[in-house]
């Protein structure tokens, strides 16, 4: 089966105050969809991938390669923030008659809620299957059903429509046996389109990869406990060094390790680094972990292999914060982990995040003065807090824990830039983005600091950054409303500039799919109508009764059926009253009246 997989635009509606930044620079290809790709391959299929953020093609573009292509299956991934592209991408796809699979962490996420007590999963209606947690071996089995034409029923991870019913198969278990698994397909995209600025290398091409899956911590936050299990799943650091040389080959050599704690398992990346230095690969990478799971030895070992930089989570340096996200790291952790790293020649980064259970205005500017006074530190991101949907921050926002209120269940506001979804404990939204980018500007006032985020973004880059956070706190000031939200509400807009149409709510999709199907219903009815004979001598005016399209009725040619509605009823008796009463009917050749 020739297949192709896509990863719908992001930037245009999450990028944040960093948008031009993100889409002039992509950085991280999607790898899911090449290791689907690698096994769908494995298995016999021909396979394209389509990387939209990447490559800018309309949709009708898109459509018509995916036709001149002859692509027999469409695969969509979908995050939740850019769920609503994914949705209006599918929909716009249908038009070309084919199945069409969705994937990715949104419909996981879904998934989780429900078999937790949360609302059923519903499914666009252009959506044929879903395919839930690691899809690699999923996928294959749909396509090998679908194939031979198969029972549908036993395979894990898959939801699929019965007529008007969505069946949910049970779920899938996790893939334990990660070496199993093909190197992911990069020749499927063109590498030299993801660049990021690099220590020393400056803005270079990139590629990311995985050592592990999973993640045994349990941070309020983070949806990776459901997306890649507790269990961390390691890979052998033979195979990793393997795959790391396969992605020299393409003309890259940097790579971000995509892994949720990166040192983890200290033994792992200690052979992982040992193996590298061996075969003296000609490489550099980076990643992120915390700050309690390193030490002089582990990093020194993996500077030596070619790390560059690595990102600490820290996320606040309040206690009862913490305590709430149960992230268990104390900030003086953070502080001899930063300086630990610079002290081996390793840049460092860390990672906080607002807007929390148990978060003030206080405690956030605490944690922006606390970065603020260590040097070693050279850029730090602020995100505001989403509750992603199956994680306890959002059944905390859900119940009010430490001050949170949930004031908005719309999925395509949970940006980390734009103010969120959340009050807490009184901030609105609005104060959230307001006081997000005073804790950007104090954490990065100080000359060291600001040479490095120039290196990393580019002064122009990082001058329209400036600019357009000016712009949006004088809008705030004069008129009222902050334009930055007030752009991640306008889905329509967001759309119209990817050239889909516009959005259409529950309601109007719901009315549309009831008026769709009594069409259908009456077109049905009539076609069946007229290849029954009439009944001479019966009373024109009661044959058809214009009754609710769900009624059902006895007809006087002895049938239950559905009544008939509207203009079809009327038309269908206009028909008979202009029949001659005292003629014959004429024997109709139907199969179905025969055999009666």
């Amino acid at each position: 089966m020739r297949v192709a997989l896509i990863q719908t635009p992001w930037s245009d509606h999450s990028g944040g105050p960093l948008k031009k930044f993100a889409q002039r620079w992509v950085s991280n290809p999607p790898l899911g969809l090449l290791y689907l790709a690698s096994c769908l391959e494995e298995n016999g299929h021909q396979v394209d991938v389509y990387d939209l953020e990447a490559e800018h093609l309309t949709p009708p573009q898109l459509c018509q390669k995916l036709t001149k292509d002859g692509i027999q299956l469409i695969g969509i991934t979908a995050t939740t923030p850019v769920y609503f592209i994914t949705v209006a991408y599918i929909e716009y796809l249908k038009q070309l008659g084919l199945p069409i699979v969705l994937g990715g962490p949104h419909i996981t996420a879904l998934e989780t809620e429900a078999t937790t007590g949360g609302p059923e999963v519903e499914l666009p209606d252009a959506v044929d299957y879903a395919l839930t947690h690691e899809g690699e071996y999923g996928m294959v089995a749909l396509l090998e059903a679908l194939d031979r034409k198969t029972d549908l029923s036993e395979i894990r991870g898959l939801m699929w429509r019965d007529g008007d019913r969505l069946i949910r198969n049970e779920p899938r278990n996790f893939i334990d046996n990660l070496d199993a698994l093909p190197f992911p397909d990069r020749r499927k995209l063109n590498p030299l389109l993801y660049r990021f600025e690099v220590p020393i290398k400056g803005m270079v091409p990139v590629a990311n990869m995985t050592l592990t899956r999973g993640c045994p911590f349990l941070c309020a936050f983070c949806g990776e406990p459901f997306n890649g299990g507790r269990k961390l799943r390691m890979r052998d650091p033979q195979a990793m060094v393997d795959e790391m040389e396969t992605i020299l080959e393409l003309g890259v050599n940097h790579v971000w390790m995509c892994d949720s704690t990166l040192t983890a398992n200290r033994k792992l990346l200690i052979g992982f680094s040992e193996e590298m230095i061996r075969r003296k690969v000609p490489m550099t990478f980076e990643g992120h972990t915390r700050a309690n799971l390193v030490d002089p030895e582990l990093l020194g070992v993996m500077k030596e292999a070619g790390l560059t930089r690595l990102a600490y989570g820290m996320e606040s340096v309040d206690p009862y914060v913490l305590k709430l996200m149960e992230k268990e790291i104390a900030p003086e952790d953070v502080k001899k982990a930063v300086r630990l790293t610079t002290e081996m020649g390793i840049r460092a980064t860390v990672g906080t995040m607002m807007g929390n259970a148990g978060d003030t205005r206080q405690t956030i500017l605490k944690t922006a003065w606390f970065v603020r006074s260590i040097p070693e530190i050279n850029y730090a991101p602020n995100a505001i807090a989403c509750p992603l949907p199956g994680t306890p921050l959002r059944r905390q926002a859900e119940e009010g824990v430490g001050g949170l209120k949930l004031l908005d269940p719309d999925y395509s506001k949970l940006t980390r830039y734009s103010g969120g979804v959340m009050e807490v404990n009184g901030m609105s939204p609005r104060d959230m983005l307001r006081l997000q980018r005073l804790t950007l500007l104090i954490m990065h006032s100080t000359p060291r600091k600001f040479v490095y985020i120039i290196m990393h973004f580019g002064f122009f880059n990082l001058l329209g950054v400036l600019a357009r956070m000016v712009k949006s706190e004088l809008t705030v000031r004069l008129k009222g409303y902050d334009p930055v939200m007030r752009e991640v509400a306008d889905q329509n807009t967001t759309l119209a500039n990817l050239g889909l149409g516009p959005i259409k709510s529950k309601a109007v999709r719901r009315a549309e799919r009831l008026a769709q199907k009594a069409a259908q219903d009456a077109l049905r009815q009539e076609r069946l109508l007229e290849a029954q004979s009439l009944v001479p001598g019966a009373q024109p005016a009661l044959m058809f009764k214009m009754v609710d399209g769900n009624a059902t009725s006895e007809s006087s040619c002895g049938s239950s059926r559905p009544s008939l509605t509207g203009k079809t009823a009327h038309a269908l008796n206009q028909r008979m009253r202009s029949q001659p009463q005292d003629k014959a009917p004429q024997s109709v050749s139907h199969p179905t009246l025969q055999e009666t």
